[in-house]
Order: structure tokens, then sequence, then C-alpha cells
């Protein structure tokens, strides 16, 4: 429900730039290249895109889907959507929404360990994750959390490890607990 409230505040944004596009007197024409997360194009942004394209009839919309932080220029994509910072200094970033932290379990799991679900940070410790493996680094992504300002972290036992969103959601089979982290969601665009 989290996920869904923060990306109706990002679909917001959106609107509010259509508008803006909407009083300019020229129709806007052309193909805009789009990198951004499939788990999120598949969950917001291809369900915005019918009413977006009747809006706007003459624009071509080139989506690629990945996980992975691409180059920009490289990549010839004109824009980026990614959760998190923006670790290129070559970029400009303009922060549209926040996701919020939350730890999710399948119900399957919590059937199986519901003496003992999860209540507080103390009991994660005693249970199993899968694991996120950043695909820039190939590392864990470890299980933060902010308590009073203060960042702790919670180290977790994994069967599993995916570097992909979707394998990640995945989790809820029943694997394990998943983690959404707090991070800042940005639409990213080279200087040229």
């Amino acid at each position: 429900m989290i996920y869904y409230e923060r990306c109706v505040r990002v679909l917001g944004e959106v609107d509010d730039m259509e508008s803006v596009l909407s009083r300019s007197k020229l129709s806007p024409k052309g193909t805009v290249r789009v990198s951004l997360p499939a788990l999120m194009a598949k969950s917001t942004i291809i369900s915005a895109l019918p009413e977006f394209f009747e809006a706007y009839p003459d624009i071509r919309v080139e989506m690629s889907l990945a996980d992975k932080q691409v180059d920009i220029i490289e990549a010839g994509v004109d824009c980026v959507i990614r959760v998190g910072a923006v670790g290129d200094i070559g970029l400009v970033a303009k922060q549209i929404g926040r996701y919020s932290q939350v730890a999710a379990a399948a119900p399957s799991y919590i059937a199986k360990y519901g003496d003992d679900e999860p209540r507080t940070l103390e009991d994660l410790e005693h249970h199993m994750c899968v694991d996120y493996l950043v695909s820039k680094t190939g590392r864990v992504r470890s299980w933060e959390f902010v308590v009073d300002g203060e960042t702790k972290t919670i180290p977790l036992k994994a069967i599993l490890a995916v570097n992909d969103a979707d394998s990640y959601v995945g989790g809820l089979a029943g694997l394990g607990l998943i983690q959404a982290s707090s991070y800042t969601l940005s639409i990213w665009k080279a200087v040229r």
C-alpha cells in the first residue's frame, strides 16, 4: 500500500509536468528514450501511458527496463528514473518522490513462523531473508533502518540472493523476508 501511495505521488508530479507542457503553444513531438526499473514500469508507469499518449499523440516513448544504473550518454537515453542517490556528478537530478522502508513477507512465510513473527528489529535476526545484490557492485544491500535518527544495520541469514527487482519481490513466495529501502526516487538527465 505504501508503494502504491508513493507511486500516486510520482504520477502527480508527472501530471504537473504535463500541465506545464499543455500550456505551451507548441504540441510536443518526437521520441523520448527513458531507462527505468522493470518493476516500476510494470506497476506504475505503463498503466499511466494511455492517458499520456492521449494528451501527447505525437510523442513516442522508448523504455529500456533495467534495475542497474546506465551511462545515459552511452545508452542513448534522454532520462533515467531510478531509486537512490545520484552517483555521477555529470548528471542533473530532480527528486520526484520518496519510498518508505518496509519489511515484508508472504502469508506462507508468516504461517510457517507465525509464533515468531517479527515485531521488532531484534526479532529480524531470527528470520531468513532474500538478499538483493546491487548490480553495480555485486554486493548484498544491507538491511538498514533509521530509528530515532540513527541508522541501524541488521544482519540477516539468506538462502537466496538476486539482482533483479521482480525476482526480489518473488521472495514473497515464502522464501524469506524482503525489504524495500527508503530512497529518493529521481529523474536523471545528462548534462550535454
